[in-house]
């Protein structure tokens, strides 16, 4: 009744557990999310004090809003300070049917469709979110508005990661009022552009479809991973080029990529990390690392990631890589998350 976190996950952060409930009947997925719903609200209902941090994770949507509303309420009154929303896809389930993140508790006007209860103000929610660090939303439909609301308004806030929205159009950070250190967007069905500048952003990741991404005066920005569809080999030196000489860390995918032996790129020392991900039945799949040998004389690191299921019945093509002025200690080749070929 008195601990300060809250994580209501239910070890669904494994990966077979979501894998058995997204294959569940959609009456059992239902009456699985049902009792969740009244765990969460009868533990909300007699917790005592302050909370630094609330996490959900199970597969809801839209159905359960007023519910979820209330969470969030419980959550600002409690003075959160890391917040969490997991609400995975179902089985089944479409975008359309995603749970949105209110506004009327940020005072942005208009309320969704959903009805919403208890009133704000009724219910003394006088604490809002001035105390948050870390915001989490993984199928949580967020608006344009909200995310920069967040950005604009809560100083404290450092790490800020998006999953899986369909409201989300441009994404803009930047300014003096904004702390903002870590940023994640992934797999956001209608994003067009992000635009980071004049920010103290120190890793930026990014996975979708290709868009508008906008770099300028990130002078503390050193770790960039992007994977995007299509990939340009060419993105680190073009769209990136502004912090490029002060990377640290860079992962890419360059799965379909084009091989051109004339390439070259400008070189950068101070890069130290290099992760590539590359499709194992590609003829050029590995032919690409001349490059990046090239580029980046002073790399330490090197970790090549090979996206092909059938990897052992596909063996990787043989490259000969120049012996270059490198200080590169381990390579490492991974079929996936699990598995690793040295």
């Amino acid at each position: 009744m008195s601990t300060m976190t809250l994580n209501f996950d239910v070890n669904f952060h494994l990966h077979r557990n979501r894998l058995r409930f997204r294959h569940s009947r959609t009456k059992l997925q239902h009456l699985e999310s049902c009792r969740y719903v009244n765990w969460v609200d009868h533990v909300a209902e007699q917790h005592r004090g302050a909370i630094k941090q609330f996490k959900a994770c199970f597969g809801l949507d839209g159905q359960f809003t007023s519910s979820i509303d209330k969470w969030i309420q419980f959550a600002m009154k409690k003075g959160v300070e890391i917040l969490e929303l997991d609400f995975f896809l179902n089985r089944g389930v479409a975008a359309e049917n995603l749970y949105m993140f209110p506004s009327k508790p940020l005072g942005l006007g208009k309320e969704h469709l959903y009805p919403y209860t208890p009133n704000l103000h009724s219910c003394g929610y006088d604490i809002g979110f001035k105390f948050l660090k870390v915001l989490h939303f993984r199928s949580v439909d967020v608006t344009d508005d909200v995310l920069e609301y967040f950005l604009s308004n809560y100083p404290g806030l450092e790490r800020l990661a998006v999953h899986r929205t369909k409201s989300l159009v441009n994404v803009r950070v930047g300014g003096s009022s904004v702390a903002l250190k870590y940023l994640v967007v992934e797999h956001c069905l209608h994003l067009k552009s992000i635009e980071i500048c004049d920010a103290n952003l120190v890793s930026f990741i990014y996975k979708g479809q290709e868009i508008n991404l906008v770099l300028s005066n990130v002078p503390f920005l050193v770790e960039v991973s992007i994977s995007a569809d299509p990939t340009s080999i060419d993105l680190p030196f073009t769209q990136l080029s502004c912090c490029l000489p002060q990377l640290e860390t860079l992962m890419l995918d360059i799965c379909e990529v084009y091989y051109n032996q004339k390439r070259a790129f400008p070189i950068s020392e101070n890069l130290k990390h290099l992760e590539l991900i590359v499709e194992a039945d590609h003829r050029w799949a590995l032919h690409h690392l001349t490059y990046f040998l090239k580029a980046f004389p002073c790399l330490q690191r090197l970790a090549v990631k090979v996206d092909f299921v059938h990897l052992l019945l596909s063996p990787l093509p043989i490259v000969k890589i120049e012996k270059y002025k490198q200080k590169t200690k381990r390579v490492k080749f991974c079929k996936d998350a699990d598995e690793t070929f040295y």
